[in-house]
């Protein structure tokens, strides 16, 4: 990335910093949440297909299955009062309805799903109360669409209309910033690193990388349901994280692909992100060219090849245990974090499906926290090879500074010199000029090296502002320099020397020196209609200032 690359990246980083501090200040104060909970007030009332009826004195009940009917009571006692509020809470794979006392509908979603046969999946419910309300009772009717649904109707909050939003942030806010801030600045950032067009294999890594964290990062913010903060439309929202759920294996094993050596385990990593990316691409367009089709019909799929990948990549962890460089140990250890808890939690997920509501809620914090965990890695990995990378250009540029550069005037020396020349040899249209400094050893002899040190920087000074914007120039040698320059522009090369003389003049007019500046030269062209080789050009221009220079010579006796 180039220097204002860089500054532009920075720029955009801390405005959305700033951006970020704005937006939890704005969530801010939501210690209320749990002051507002009306858990306790809560009783049920299950209604099964055979006509039989449960009472429960919680919103905590048996599993409930397709057909069930859940009717939640939820008492509103006129000494926790809030005017203009809303009662919100999250449901499950139901269509749901919410009455008063006097059995006027309040909210409804779902309905029209269910006659479709849609997908209605988990949803978090927004109800406004009338102020009249309190005092008496709500009931919230949930008519279940899948067996083994849920088991409880809890963490239901009751909050000013206003700050109803702020139930889907509840006491998450440090992961609601975390993952907002991870997808804003992967987005920027991947679009400055694909405007750099630098396709090395440390920038695809990093696409691939920027990638992964802004899929993974949509996932979870769905699947903490805080999408819904942007987007009303429910449907929209579960598509969203599904979409970046199934895209993020393909760039992950993308990125460990870049990241590998061992062809084995690259040719591994490059058959995932190919399976992932074939059945990604089948999900997303039956979801959109299909009817009664939902992400959620082909999981078990993923989750299966998701299984199979994470047993290959802990063969591979556990195969290459050797690996000692920071940026190998980061992904070693942060992935074998993550692909143990992920595999515990698929195993969890199928065969202990409808355990014990706390062990879920469990098992969900730790896989974030298994996903954080391979996000550190992973960046901390990156980074660490990326720091590497930039050490080894920045030393490599040293290196060919010495090899290419002159120490003293700071241009190409003699070795740059011809390096360039290779470069020309395909083409027809070059201007050279070879110039000679004149009367250098005199200004060795009678003012010192340090005089004749001066005046070569000059000439390079000198050289450079006539050239600099028109082609190449370099120091041949001693007090030798030389200028090309390549394509239509080759007459520029006379308007080029006539500004160095102009520079040289004028040095003298103002006694730069205390003794007069002046060069030889020499200059050949090479055109379309009387083509020269870059060698027959060379030898040239610098008969043509040697000539030159025995011409001053005999003048000036």
């Amino acid at each position: 990335m180039t220097k204002k690359g860089l500054i532009k990246l920075i720029i955009i980083i801390m405005c959305s910093l700033l951006l970020f501090y704005l937006i939890i200040e704005k969530l801010s104060g939501f210690n209320v949440y749990k002051n507002n909970n009306f858990d306790k007030y809560i009783s049920t009332e299950i209604k099964h297909p055979d006509g039989t009826v449960n009472y429960y004195e919680s919103g905590v009940f048996p599993l409930v299955n397709k057909g069930d009917t859940v009717y939640a009571k939820v008492d509103l006692p006129l000494d926790r009062y809030i005017n203009d509020s809303a009662i919100c809470f999250y449901a499950y794979h139901s269509v749901i309805d919410v009455y008063d006392e006097e059995g006027n509908l309040l909210y409804e979603y779902g309905d029209n799903l269910a006659k479709e046969e849609d997908m209605i999946g988990g949803t978090y419910v927004f109800a406004h109360i009338p102020n009249e309300a309190w005092g008496k009772s709500l009931t919230i009717k949930l008519q279940v669409q899948k067996d083994k649904a849920f088991s409880r109707i809890q963490g239901v909050v009751i909050l000013d209309s206003l700050d109803a939003y702020k139930y889907l942030i509840g006491d998450k806010e440090p992961e609601f910033m975390i993952f907002l801030t991870i997808f804003v600045i992967s987005v920027i950032s991947l679009f400055i690193l694909i405007l750099e067009r630098k396709w090395s294999s440390i920038v695809r890594q990093g696409i691939y990388l920027l990638s992964f964290l802004c899929s993974i990062s949509l996932w979870l913010l769905e699947y903490n349901g805080m999408i819904n903060l942007f987007t009303n439309n429910k449907v929209l929202a579960a598509d969203i994280g599904y979409i970046g759920l199934l895209i993020s294996p393909v760039m992950l094993a993308l990125f460990f692909y870049e990241q590998s050596n061992n062809i084995k385990t690259k040719r591994i990593h490059l058959y995932s992100a190919l399976i992932f990316g074939v059945f990604s691409l089948v999900c997303i367009l039956l979801n959109y060219t299909t009817v009664n089709y939902h992400y959620s019909k082909t999981l078990y799929i993923f989750h299966i090849l998701l299984g199979i990948i994470i047993i290959l990549e802990l063969y591979q962890v556990i195969k290459h245990s050797k690996i000692e460089d920071l940026s190998g140990l980061a992904l070693k250890y942060g992935g074998l974090i993550y692909l143990v808890i992920i595999l515990l939690e698929l195993i969890r997920y199928y065969i202990y499906k409808n355990t014990n509501y706390y062990v879920v809620a469990l098992t969900r914090n730790l896989f974030s926290i298994a996903i954080m965990v391979l996000i550190v890695s992973i960046i901390l990995s990156y980074a660490t090879r990326l720091a590497n990378y930039y050490i080894d250009e920045y030393e490599k540029g040293n290196l060919e500074k010495l090899a290419y550069y002159d120490a003293l005037t700071g241009i190409p020396n003699r070795t740059g010199c011809y390096r360039h020349f290779e470069s020309l040899k395909s083409s027809n249209e070059n201007a050279i000029v070879f110039i000679d400094v004149n009367d250098l050893k005199y200004a060795n002899d009678v003012f010192g090296h340090g005089m004749g040190d001066m005046l070569i920087r000059f000439i390079a000074e000198t050289l450079e502002k006539a050239f600099k914007n028109h082609g190449f120039y370099g120091r041949f040698g001693g007090d030798e320099f030389v200028a090309i320059i390549s394509s239509k522009k080759v007459k520029n090369i006379y308007e080029c020397m006539d500004a160095f003389n102009e520079e040289l003049a004028k040095a003298n007019e103002e006694s730069v020196f205390p003794f007069e500046v002046s060069v030889s030269y020499g200059i050949s062209v090479s055109s379309k209609e009387d083509p020269l080789t870059i060698d027959q050009l060379i030898i040239n221009a610098d008969k043509i200032m040697y000539q030159n220079k025995k011409k001053k010579k005999l003048i000036s006796k």
